[in-house]
């Protein structure tokens, strides 16, 4: 008996505790939330979440219309119930704001733990500091100078995917007339020569995804995300995964045995990079140059780690250089592959903006001396239609739908217009935010804003672009006025990587074939925003199209 009275505290304690906070965080705090006074959606229930209003990447840019009609630009919605209020504002001015003070908005430290488990802690998923030193370390090989070295291997591997695809045409007749094509699905490829372009631009390694996928690294990529795509997983078993990883470690389930066994591979191939470019470095800067300088990304940033210039404590170790191997295998080849996808199926979808942009690459083509010669790109880079069509493309389908950001300290966020709140007033001075509480940045939100864009900000209009509203020179971001590539030191460092990858693959696929639809294809915002034919959301993503063989001359 005596025990027991010893035993009680020792399990009341803790309980109790939980118990309070439980009762706190769901019924008192919620009370005191500044959050509450915002306008917002009727909140449902205590778990009933407000994230299907602004996170369906098929319907957000009707009911963000809606939203806003209904409670002005920044409002509050309910995150996973009514007991969790979340800033939502699509206020050029708040959104600024919040992107340029990336110490007092972070990402949420369960947003880093999901991305760390996938691809490791580097440049998207770190914070603070050491967001700052990789990022010192990574930007200087994204400059403008080196990227130019890498249009070789861009226009190659865009020769090499059109040879890979002629040999899936088949000829057919229609009405009298030869017709060569095939039913491709562009997504795929896409991703396919994006992948390879990362190994060779970034890494000086061949994975070569487009002519066999066989590569042990491409495969791992392509198994692991292939799970994390798929919505069998539980919710359960992603709230163990971020609130108890010891039981995940000691009791996996088979998604983290999957993430376990094609880490393994895929940092096993980080490892052997990492060492045999760093070696080819210390020569090089022990013995001077001997010949052509390694180009690729991660040899350039081992000199920029290696410098005197950058002090020992600010080096990045090799876990991180791994990581961002890792970031950059990930990041450049889906958000690259996924835009060009969705760019030629918006082309498919409009005939004669299509064929307008082929007319401009065929005289461009016609024009060049050469016209599968990479110095042809400075010419290309310039064209107007094109740079109308890809900004077009970027900011009615951003790849990235949305962020989330946690406030780290107590903060009023100024605004260009006043808040309505709750009892029909409006707050002139910004919205107030208490530490902790979650704000979304919306993307796409922002970039299918009516009262910046115009009316018709839904529709696909590339000449938009010749003659752009004044609201539009407001808008955060790093690209032509969108917010694709979000905005401020935690924007896309690969911005101009990207672009000139799309650039480079519209001129020789426009130029060869003819792009047609051949399903509805639905918007999945998972991770990314992916194509989904007739809603089928069971299996892998993909874009098939009818792609015509037009022209025989690459």
């Amino acid at each position: 008996m005596s025990f027991l009275w010893y035993a009680l505290p020792v399990v009341a304690l803790p309980v109790g505790a939980a118990v309070f906070h439980v009762v706190r965080t769901l019924f008192i705090s919620p009370l005191f939330d500044p959050m509450k006074k915002v306008s917002g959606p009727e909140s449902t229930g205590l778990m009933r979440s407000h994230m299907y209003l602004v996170m369906n990447a098929n319907k957000t840019p009707k009911t963000c219309d809606e939203l806003v009609k209904k409670h002005g630009k920044t409002m509050r919605i309910d995150g996973f119930g009514s007991w969790d209020p979340r800033l939502y504002t699509l206020d050029q001015r708040a959104l600024t704001y919040i992107l340029n003070n990336s110490n007092k908005y972070q990402k949420p430290w369960q947003s880093r733990d999901v991305i760390g488990a996938l691809i490791g802690y580097g440049m998207l998923a770190t914070e603070g500091t050491t967001h700052r030193l990789q990022k010192k370390i990574i930007t200087p090989a994204f400059s403008s100078a080196n990227l130019k070295d890498f249009l070789p291997i861009f226009f190659n591997k865009a020769k090499e995917l059109l040879s890979q695809w002629d040999t899936l045409m088949e000829t057919s007749m229609q009405d009298d007339k030869k017709i060569v094509s095939s039913q491709i699905d562009v997504y795929h490829w896409m991703a396919r020569a994006a992948f390879d372009m990362i190994g060779l631009a970034g890494f000086d390694y061949a994975f070569n995804a487009v002519r066999n996928e066989d590569s042990p690294v491409y495969l791992a990529y392509k198994r692991m995300f292939g799970m994390t795509l798929d919505q069998g997983r539980s919710a359960g078993s992603l709230i163990m995964s971020l609130y108890c990883p010891w039981f995940h470690k000691l009791f996996p389930d088979e998604y983290q045995k999957a993430i376990v066994k094609n880490h393994k591979i895929i940092y096993a191939k980080c490892k052997e990079l990492v060492e045999t470019k760093r070696e080819a470095v210390l020569k090089e800067m022990e013995y001077g140059n001997k010949g052509e300088p390694a180009k690729d990304v991660l040899s350039r940033l081992l000199k920029s780690n290696l410098s005197t210039s950058i002090p020992e404590n600010q080096r990045l170790p090799d876990k991180d250089l791994m990581d961002n191997i890792n970031t950059m295998l990930f990041a450049g080849s889906d958000t690259t592959s996924l835009a060009l996808a969705w760019t030629l199926h918006l082309l498919a979808l409009h005939p004669e903006i299509q064929t307008s942009l082929r007319s401009e690459l065929v005289s461009l083509q016609q024009s060049a001396a050469d016209p599968a010669d990479p110095s042809l790109f400075s010419a290309l880079d310039e064209l107007p239609q094109l740079d109308n069509v890809i900004r077009e493309s970027l900011r009615v389908i951003p790849p990235v739908h949305s962020s989330l950001r946690v406030a780290m300290e107590d903060d009023v966020i100024p605004t260009a217009d006043p808040v309505l709140m709750s009892d029909g007033t409006l707050n002139k001075d910004g919205v107030y935010i208490k530490k902790g509480t979650y704000v979304h940045v919306a993307l796409e939100g922002m970039n299918m804003a009516r009262d910046v864009w115009g009316e018709d900000a839904v529709e696909f209009r590339p000449d938009r672009w010749n003659d752009l509203p004044e609201a539009v020179k407001q808008n955060p971001g790093i690209y032509a006025g969108s917010m694709t590539f979000s905005h401020g030191p935690r924007a896309c460092i690969g911005v101009r990587f990207s672009v000139m990858i799309i650039k480079t693959f519209l001129y020789f696929t426009l130029t060869s074939y003819r792009f047609e639809p051949l399903a509805r294809i639905a918007k999945g915002n998972r991770v990314m925003v992916r194509p989904y034919p007739n809603g089928e959301w069971g299996k892998p993503s993909r874009l098939p199209l009818r792609v015509i063989r037009i022209n025989s001359s690459n």
